[in-house]
């Protein structure tokens, strides 16, 4: 077993990984969500969001790059959205921007977004703990 599976596999487990995608997914989160925010008075603007859904689904099977493929002439052709941060970003079919509905958003998002930081704080700290001897 080579050193870096060693670590990867036995000290920091799926843990590390997880904590690193929700935290990713927070930054592009609030990337998003402040588009919307700046943009409330421009006339015609869509509202974008982060597809979470499709992300969690992701992330349950573990799968980082998938694309979809047409295999026949026949098939929908996949989705134009954008993304971010590899996350894909959706565009509402309707115009407007409700504020209250974004910073609601931004709170929940800052919320999630300092429990992971709390939560990736704590395994380093075990970690830190096991090495010096002191757990």
């Amino acid at each position: 077993m080579e050193i870096n599976d060693l670590i990867q596999n036995r000290m920091f487990g799926g843990t590390m990984d997880v904590l690193k995608r929700a935290m990713d997914y927070g930054s592009a989160n609030q990337q998003v969500i402040s588009g919307n925010m700046a943009n409330v008075d421009t006339p015609g603007y869509r509202q974008m969001s982060l597809k979470f859904d499709e992300e969690l689904l992701l992330a349950e099977k573990n799968a980082s790059n998938t694309s979809l493929t047409r295999t026949d002439s026949k098939h929908i052709a996949a989705s134009a959205d954008s993304t971010l941060a590899g996350f894909s970003v959706e565009t509402k079919k309707t115009t407007g921007i409700d504020m209250d509905s974004e910073m609601a958003k931004m709170t929940k998002n800052n919320l999630l977004y300092e429990a992971n930081t709390t939560l990736l704080t704590k395994k380093l700290q075990a970690l830190k703990a096991a090495i010096k001897g002191s757990y």
